[in-house]
């Protein structure tokens, strides 16, 4: 609600103090819908909240102009309605204030009611069976001669009848559909033909399904006067309505017909082999038993009774014949189809087999007119179609008829053409493995290229190595047959002896696409050269020193002099220590071989007469004696043991030469 009360409730989006964000989704769409404002379908809040501020914010004062307007138009149009239509139409009577419009309904189908039929008991007190239910809706029709006997020994009492007239039915205005009644009319009343019981049980209510009851005076003929009031009365179903209906009459065993609502009227005709004299034969009285088993048996149902003329279709009966009626012409096109599929089907075989022949014959060209300038033979008729030849395929050279593929692409027949059964193209399809060989020389020509560059950019560098805003190098002309001559020498894999030349020149085809590289021909001797510079290590290392300080130069030489002699100060200090550690394990394995001799003295002194050990047994056993690199370590161990406080030297004569023993003295 909008709290200005120059805004009215329902324009409450258009308040200054109403913010347009606090609406959701759905309250946007239905603001723009009630403006006719366009919107996608799938549109977000954010883009609805756009196109409010654009098309209804900017409006503002114009809407509510409208609004207003529009307001008051409606309430002139009110007072002018109620000043001239007086008091009568602006107070209604009380008595039809709650009135409520009453408007036809729709028919519905009837439900089928369970229909019982009363007992009857016969003279001598049997039950006379009902009519089964399975036979209540087909019965079959009925025979007025089998309504008798025609034995002697059955005698029937004549007995006078009344034939009932038919009446019109009398159709209400005020109601869907109308009861009418048949009235009895004669010379003089007569004796009733069934009991009462019968009489009563035919007030009974049936069902739409039950089939109607027999009464044996509508098995004869009917009289002149029958006749002149049934032509009547079709001239009047004539001229109604087809979508009325006529109550059914039904017959009962009492002789007295009655009328269903909702029903068509049958149209019953008797036997036309039965005279007009039937109407004054007495037939006696009819055997009750004899009605039933007639009603059982023959029995005639409703449908039986209505004229094919007059017959009213429902409307699911109407429905059926429309989709009847839609199948045969959807049958009838389909077909005209078929045929028209045939005749495009048989026209366009012939096309393409003269096509073929054409293609086949001209074999493969660049464009038509071509082939028909080059044979005038066939222009005269091949020149009106629209492909006489096989069109040249993408990468393709086509000349005399025949198709050759560039050079970085090959030849290659569909599938679906092996052995070039239909005259279709073959394509020219790139081949990946000289394509690879091509990007590489090209790659190695760039890079040759820009190391020149880089080389004459680092010398004019050098030169002028103080001056900071300076004018790039030249660009440096290498010719084009040194460069081939290197790459033939210095690529790797080797390019294919039958490609090679060519490789090298789509190659250089290629590197002159690129808008850095420069061409140049002089005398007729070509040259290249690039804007792309590549600098090499040394040439890098050179321009950092020339550009770096003396103070900074001074530093860093410094710092690596200190780091340098940390780390190899370091480094011997690590390799002594581990060199230290080997001398100690030597030492210690000497000595313990010194103990255990010791031991084994003093355990055994004849086994081992002797505690002292030789020198060179020592040695070998510690160290490879013939490794060279342990000479200095065996002179360290000699330098560790002679300043041991507890092992003594001492020399023996072994044959004849002198052998040095170390002894443990503890």
């Amino acid at each position: 609600m909008s709290t200005n009360p120059d805004i009215p409730d329902k324009l409450y989006y258009l308040d200054d103090d109403f913010s347009v964000r606090s609406l959701r989704k759905y309250q946007l769409k239905e603001i723009l819908t009630a403006h006719n404002i366009p919107y996608i379908h799938g549109i977000t809040r954010p883009d609805l909240i756009n196109l409010f501020k654009r098309n209804i914010e900017s409006r503002r004062e114009e809407i509510l102009r409208e609004y207003k307007q529009t307001e008051l138009t409606v309430k002139e149009a009110e007072g002018a309605e109620e000043l001239g239509r007086g008091h009568r139409a602006s107070h209604k009577p009380p008595k039809f204030v709650d009135d409520k419009l009453t408007l036809p309904k729709r028919r519905q189908k009837r439900v089928e009611e369970n229909f019982t039929i009363p007992v009857t008991k016969d003279k001598d007190g049997y039950a006379i069976p009902a009519i089964p239910t399975n036979r209540k809706k087909a019965v079959p029709s009925f025979n007025p001669e089998d309504s008798f006997d025609e034995e002697d020994d059955h005698s029937i009492a004549s007995v006078p009848l009344h034939k009932p007239i038919k009446t019109p039915k009398i159709v209400s205005s005020s109601s869907s559909s109308s009861s009418s009644s048949r009235k009895s009319t004669g010379e003089s009343s007569k004796k009733p033909l069934v009991a009462p019981t019968a009489q009563k049980s035919s007030t009974t209510k049936r069902t739409k399904f039950d089939p109607p009851r027999f009464n044996p005076e509508d098995s004869f003929a009917s009289s002149e006067d029958d006749d002149e009031y049934e032509q009547t009365l079709e001239r009047k179903v004539r001229q109604k309505s087809p979508n009325r209906r006529i109550a059914n009459k039904k017959v009962t065993f009492g002789g007295e017909p009655e009328e269903e609502e909702d029903y068509e009227d049958p149209d019953y005709q008797a036997d036309g082999d039965a005279s007009d004299d039937d109407d004054d034969e007495d037939l006696g009285e009819v055997d009750k038993e004899e009605l039933v088993q007639l009603y059982k048996d023959q029995a005639v149902p409703p449908e039986e009774f209505i004229a094919p003329e007059y017959s009213i279709l429902t409307r699911s009966q109407t429905m059926a014949a429309a989709k009847d009626n839609m199948l045969l012409w959807k049958a009838r096109f389909r077909q005209f189809g078929y045929v028209l599929c045939g005749v495009y089907m048989f026209i366009a075989l012939i096309c393409l087999g003269i096509t073929a022949y054409a293609r086949q014959k001209n074999g493969y060209c660049q464009n038509s007119p071509n082939i028909v300038a080059d044979k005038p033979v066939s222009s005269s008729f091949f020149s009106l179609l629209p492909s006489p030849c096989i069109p040249c395929p993408d990468h393709g050279i086509c000349e005399g008829g025949k198709l050759t593929c560039d050079t970085l692409y090959e030849r290659k027949t569909p599938l679906y053409n092996i052995g070039h059964a239909f005259p279709i193209a073959d394509d020219c399809i790139h081949n990946s493995v000289l394509g690879k060989y091509v990007a590489r020389v090209e790659r190695k020509i760039k890079n040759k290229l820009a190391l020149h560059q880089g080389e004459s950019s680092c010398k004019h560098l050098l030169a002028h190595a103080d001056v900071e805003d300076m004018e790039p190098a030249p660009i440096v002309r290498v010719l084009v047959k040194d460069i081939l001559s290197d790459l033939r020498d210095s690529i790797q894999p080797p390019l294919p002896a039958d490609k090679a030349e060519e490789i090298m020149v789509i190659a250089l085809a290629a590197v002159l696409e690129d808008p850095k590289i420069h061409y140049w021909e002089v005398d007729d001797i070509r040259y290249l050269g690039t804007e792309h510079v590549q600098y090499s290590m040394k040439c890098q290392l050179q321009r950092l020193y020339k550009k770096t300080p003396f103070n900074v130069k001074l530093t860093i030489l410094t710092v690596i002099s200190i780091a340098s002699a940390f780390i190899g100060a370091s480094r011997d200090y690590k390799k002594s220590k581990v060199y230290k550690h080997k001398i100690d394990i030597i030492v210690k394995d000497t000595t313990e071989r010194l103990m255990k001799q010791y031991e084994n003295h003093l355990k055994d002194p004849i086994r081992f007469p002797t505690a002292a050990i030789s020198v060179s047994e020592i040695r070998s056993s510690v160290v490879d004696v013939n490794d060279s690199k342990t000479i200095k370590d065996w002179q360290n161990v000699v330098e560790k043991i002679e300043a041991h406080p507890h092992i003594r030297k001492s020399f023996q004569e072994v044959r004849g030469d002198p052998v040095e023993y170390w002894e443990l003295t503890v």
